[in-house]
């Protein structure tokens, strides 16, 4: 959890060298080509179709797997493992019940939607602010399992960039490095570490230490739909300069598989009600 004319076709006949790296930038400079491949990312959100996956979250608590069907109104989940493990026959009741209570409640789904996709708009909005926050150089290219070439970039922060909200201002400490795709101008990777504490309100609000991290991968899951597979969450800080506070998780997307366009809920319920059929634990 997006475009511009400007030819792209050089990015696919760099070598590893560092002229070619230079020949690169003098065509498409670093920065216009995030600035590009961004604004394909707004526009190319959601696009391409609707699918069934599964979604598998980390924290220090443990790991929760749900099911996930994209129907034509709506997205919903079911659980299905919890610490790797298939749900007791009174969880897997449970969730049953729950799913059948979200016909006709819109209200409910509408949170539902929310809640899924929580992090995902968090992501997003990070990754609009990326032209703006950042100063880029390109760092070579290396190549995906289909031989594609894809530019590698190094980013650190723009020192006139003025975060317009706490939840960006984190932005302002973080030096990093990100692949994109040069063809599909899509973001294949990017991973960035905070290298300074960063301070809310005049550090009275807040403080995130130096050393977290930040990773994001996505990639083609087919029919031009791209989706966010990993994303990893590591920061250690403080809120009022009292309360510890620690962000540490990792989510995962995996087995993506195609939907009908004009899936229905009902439709979709009936998927997940077939989804985590592994004999539950007693």
């Amino acid at each position: 959890m997006w475009a511009a004319a400007i030819p792209l076709l050089v990015l696919a006949r760099l070598s590893a060298a560092a002229g070619a790296a230079h020949a690169q930038g003098a065509d498409v400079p670093a920065g216009e080509l995030v600035r590009q491949t961004v604004a394909n990312e707004v526009t190319a959100a959601n696009t391409g179709g609707h699918y069934m996956y599964r979604l598998t979250k980390v924290t220090p608590r443990g790991s929760e797997t749900q099911a996930i069907v994209e129907t034509r109104d709506w997205a919903i989940g079911r659980l299905i493992q919890i610490d790797g493990n298939p749900l007791t026959r009174k969880r897997q009741g449970k969730e049953i019940e729950r799913l059948d209570s979200l016909r006709g409640d819109p209200g409910r789904l509408r949170t539902l939607q929310e809640k899924l996709h929580h992090d995902e708009q968090r992501v997003r909005r990070i990754i609009q602010a990326l032209p703006d926050a950042f100063e880029y150089d390109y760092g070579g290219t290396d190549e995906d399992e289909a031989g594609r070439t894809r530019a590698r970039l190094t980013f650190r922060p723009r020192k006139t960039y003025d975060p317009p909200s706490r939840e960006l201002a984190v932005l302002t400490g973080m030096e990093g490095t990100m692949l994109i795709d040069p063809t599909a101008r899509r973001l294949v990777r990017v991973e960035a570490t905070l290298m300074r504490d960063v301070k809310f309100g005049w550090g009275i609000l807040g403080r995130l230490n130096r050393g977290g991290s930040f990773l994001l991968e996505q990639r083609d899951v087919g029919a031009g739909r791209w989706a966010i597979t990993t994303l990893r969450l590591d920061f250690k800080g403080r809120v009022l300069l009292l309360k510890s506070i620690t962000i540490d998780s990792l989510t995962r997307t995996t087995d993506f598989r195609r939907m009908p366009d004009d899936l229905t809920l009902e439709q979709g319920l009936a998927r997940l009600l077939g989804e985590g059929e592994t004999p539950p634990r007693r």
